[in-house]
């Protein structure tokens, strides 16, 4: 089975106390008080939306090794290179020398560092214990990924990323944990999961999903809530979320009320495509052998289709259509 590494990461903290910090200001962890302080104190007024974006442009041009190296120095030079021309360019510039006058290096080594290896090894021993249903669904994700060998897989444990999780790089991904709770064992496999799924769309299915978002009233509002407010970018999320219940569900990790009810409180109900895409699989039976394939049929075929998203949904999910809309539009 691949090794699974789940460590901190310095340089991935200190972005995440910049770009993730106003997506954090709601509810921002309070296990270190003095932590809590000192970022909401020395950064007021920074305003840099809450984006995975800002990681990508490190781990593009850096290894993962290179990057778990960085200190504040060189992440300060290597980013002011990395940044450059973007629209937030100097906020981050701004938020780099902030770093470097509250002495962010010595805060996170003597207050988040402790705290951040006990998440590690809290995390290592709840995968190590469900080892057969990690096989399982390692199994069934190399079966969708038949072109990519799941080898090493990184998970970073970060401090400044409560509430978000997301992929940097191929099967790598970023969390966090509430270290006032104990550990969830579904949540971590259930993340596992979600986490080292994304990768699986190609090209073609992606573009045939964008063209429909187009084409779809109904789905032009839901992926413009997507984007917009709930901060994602892909276009193979809903293919993921899907596909991440679905083999959840088959190895165990949930039952079928409690993955039908994931999808349709995913994100305030505004992935439509993900509900249609699961009830196939459940119809369907086991995962198809050409995944993209597969989906991109049910867009070819017409089980998808533009102009009826919005009742097929509710047809599968009833309700779902009446939450997104209260949620998002307050309307009933």
């Amino acid at each position: 089975m691949s090794k699974i590494n789940c460590k901190p990461c310095f340089a991935f903290d200190a972005l995440a106390a910049m770009a993730l910090r106003e997506a954090n200001l709601n509810g921002f962890r309070n296990d270190i008080p003095y932590v809590k302080e000192q970022i909401e104190e020395n950064f007021e007024g920074l305003d840099i939306p809450g984006s995975d974006s800002y990681f990508g442009l490190l781990t593009n041009r850096y290894s993962f090794e290179e990057i778990e190296k960085m200190d504040l120095k060189v992440l300060t030079e290597v980013y002011t290179n990395c940044i450059k021309g973007n629209e937030f360019e100097g906020k981050f510039l701004k938020g780099l020398k902030i770093l470097k006058d509250i002495d962010f290096t010595r805060l996170w080594e003597e207050h988040c560092l402790t705290f951040l290896k006990k998440q590690c090894d809290d995390y290592k021993a709840v995968l190590e214990t469900e080892n057969k249903m990690v096989a399982g669904v390692l199994s069934d994700i190399q079966y969708i990924k038949p072109n990519e060998k799941i080898d090493d897989i990184n998970i970073y444990m970060t401090y400044f990323t409560q509430c978000v999780s997301f992929v940097v790089g191929k099967n790598s991904y970023i969390t966090n944990h509430n270290g006032n709770d104990e550990i969830n064992i579904k949540n971590v496999l259930r993340l596992f999961t979600h986490e080292l799924t994304h990768g699986v769309s190609n090209e073609k299915t992606r573009k045939i999903y964008i063209e429909i978002c187009e084409k779809d009233e109904f789905l032009k509002k839901s992926k413009n809530i997507l984007v917009n407010k709930k901060a994602c970018t892909s276009n193979e999320e809903e293919f993921v979320v899907a596909l991440d219940n679905y083999i959840s569900l088959k190895n165990g990790l949930i039952s079928k009320k409690e993955a039908t009810n994931n999808i349709f409180n995913h994100y305030e109900s505004c992935m439509p495509i993900a509900v249609i895409i699961f009830d196939e699989l459940i119809k369907w039976g086991k995962l198809p052998e050409d995944i993209n394939s597969w989906i991109y049929d049910l867009f070819a075929s017409g089980i998808i289709k533009a102009g009826e998203i919005e009742s097929k949904v509710n047809n599968i999910m009833p309700g779902y259509v009446d939450n997104f809309m209260n949620i998002c539009f307050n309307k009933k």
